[in-house]
């Protein structure tokens, strides 16, 4: 699961080890159109790992109750430059623009016990409307407060109000 060795060390020696795999997992939010059961979970997950890798990882890990693992994999979108070469070259690709390919990505349909209920979690709550009006009210009022100044002191423009 990893490629990476760790250092030998003489025997006698205790240092803990600390394990960091060269694959990763990312949590998504389905999307509006996608209606998911509260016990199924969307990951995105690394293109080395096929889904024995991605049960292994959340079972042994994180200790979830895995049922099942369905992987599957989306074509990266294909992007066109119009203005990259403006004559044909062999290298500008079809009908002389050239072409790049995002990378392909692979996503984890995890399902699992029925009891289990998943909920994603909101890292950023909403700014109310009367909360983000009051921030913009209060910043309108020291703009006018500094104009005011400005306005007051007009022979010493550029200098700050403190140095006086």
């Amino acid at each position: 699961m990893t490629t990476r060795l760790h250092r030998l060390l003489p025997e006698g020696v205790k240092k803990t080890r600390v394990f960091l795999p060269d694959t990763w997992m990312k949590v998504l939010k389905p999307e509006k159109n996608e209606h998911l059961p509260k016990y199924m979970v969307k990951f995105a997950v690394s293109p080395e790992m096929n889904a024995d890798d991605v049960r292994e990882y959340l079972k042994k890990i994180y200790q979830l109750p895995v049922r099942e693992v369905r992987l599957e994999i989306r074509q990266g979108k294909m992007i066109r430059h119009f203005d990259e070469y403006k004559e044909p070259s062999r290298m500008a690709g079809e009908f002389g623009k050239v072409i790049d390919k995002q990378p392909d990505e692979t996503v984890a349909y995890v399902t699992m016990r029925k009891d289990f209920n998943f909920e994603f979690p909101e890292l950023f709550p909403e700014i109310t409307f009367e909360r983000e009006m009051k921030q913009l009210k209060r910043l309108q009022q020291s703009v006018d407060k500094a104009n005011e100044l400005a306005e007051t002191q007009w022979h010493r423009k550029g200098i700050p109000a403190w140095n006086s």
